[in-house]
């Protein structure tokens, strides 16, 4: 849906039946930039794609902003504008990609104190761009957290 143009945001929310399950309630979690916590501005925030999904409460945290915009916003693409690429509670083992509709364009694997905080520019106008943290467990990926896109015009 993304790479068909498509602006749905993401969320994430556990489906808890089983008391001996390997997800565990409320994993995963939604991270919510809202203006208050006033019910009418999260789920303004959470409609408007201002939010990243993680694994857990003390999981990998995630920001991304383009000038003005941040996560599900639309903004107008300029060659010399940069992004910034901020992380937290990044452990040993996770990979951080930023990701266009072109594929990804920077990976990083190793960080300073758990934290990653940087600006670059994007090489050439996309549609789109996000984060992904992953884990490789024995030759398996497992997403650590996502955020939601920052898309172009």
């Amino acid at each position: 849906m993304l790479l068909s143009g498509k602006k749905i945001p993401i969320i994430g929310g556990s489906d808890f039946h089983k008391k001996h399950h390997i997800v565990r309630m409320g994993n995963p979690v939604t991270y919510v930039y809202a203006d208050s916590p006033s019910k009418e501005d999260i789920l303004n925030a959470i409609s408007n794609g201002h939010s990243y999904i993680t694994s857990s409460v003390k999981g990998v945290s995630l920001k991304l902003s383009y000038n003005e915009t941040m996560m599900g916003d639309t903004a107008k693409y300029a060659s010399e504008q940069k992004i910034s690429v901020s992380a937290d509670n990044l452990k040993a083992g996770i990979t951080l990609k930023l990701i266009t509709n072109k594929g990804p364009i920077k990976q990083w694997s190793s960080f300073k104190k758990g934290q990653l905080k940087t600006e670059l520019q994007i090489p050439e106008k996309c549609s789109f761009v996000y984060l992904i943290a992953q884990h490789n467990v024995l030759g398996q990926v497992f997403c650590c957290a996502i955020s939601n896109p920052i898309y172009f015009e």
